[in-house]
């Protein structure tokens, strides 16, 4: 006969299990609307929310993604089994896809590591292509820009609440770890400062004078939002004074 504690140790046991693997499930699927939705809409560059996705565009965000699983991450530690086996257990189980690490000291650099990541695929043949088939505007500065309208998306991610419940408490999480003690208001006020920059540099005005006076000099160094601060607001009052 069955001890009825046992029967509760082994439904206790299952409903931990169970629990375990909706998190991750729940996770995974975050890191992939994450990753394809700033993607996607970095190549709609007319930045117009009410325009539906074209096939090109959906085509092209699966194929930069596809790419990004094999473009190795910024300053991410190569080398040793245990830090290995981390990174495959990230790409593999908990995440489900390459993405870079954003807790403790990684929230400082996030956005710096997510634009190398970025440009990086954007600058391969495939990306190329890919940018092409998305007829994503050509020219000197297309990865960086491309990869500047990543960081842009990313954000604008993080900071947007109208996610079904499950996704949102997970970007909480995330936008806790990276945003750290600054105020969702602090943090819209620097993500419109980027959109400027991201949005004209588009536009093809003065975009080697908003490369060199506002990103040149922050982004080249660290990307944490205070960073984006003084660099979106540089180039916001240049492109001010550039008639349209």
């Amino acid at each position: 006969m069955t001890d009825i504690t046992t029967i509760s140790r082994a439904g206790s046991s299952t409903a931990r299990t169970g629990w375990l693997l909706w998190r991750i499930f729940r996770q995974r699927r975050w890191f992939q609307y994450l990753r394809y939705q700033a993607v996607v809409s970095a190549l709609l560059i007319q930045d117009d929310m009410d325009q539906p996705t074209p096939p090109r565009v959906n085509e092209a965000a699966l194929r930069l993604c596809e790419i990004l699983d094999t473009i190795d991450i910024p300053m991410e530690v190569q080398g040793g089994l245990l830090n290995k086996w981390a990174r495959w257990f990230r790409e593999k189980i908990t995440h489900g896809i390459r993405y870079p690490r954003y807790q403790g000291p990684d929230s400082h650099t996030y956005y710096e590591r997510l634009r190398v990541w970025a440009e990086a695929a954007a600058r391969t043949d495939e990306g190329d292509a890919a940018l092409d088939y998305a007829r994503f505007p050509s020219g000197d500065g297309r990865a960086r820009l491309f990869a500047t309208r990543v960081v842009a998306k990313t954000s604008g991610l993080l900071l947007s609440h109208d996610l079904p419940d499950a996704l949102n408490r997970l970007r909480e999480n995330m936008a806790a770890e990276i945003h750290q003690d600054r105020s969702w208001t602090q943090e819209a006020a620097t993500h419109r400062r980027l959109m400027v920059v991201a949005r004209s540099a588009g536009a093809g005005l003065a975009s080697t004078l908003l490369f060199d006076v506002g990103f040149s000099q922050e982004l080249s160094s660290s990307l944490t939002m205070g960073g984006l601060a003084a660099a979106s607001t540089a180039a916001a009052e240049v492109t001010e004074e550039v008639p349209s």
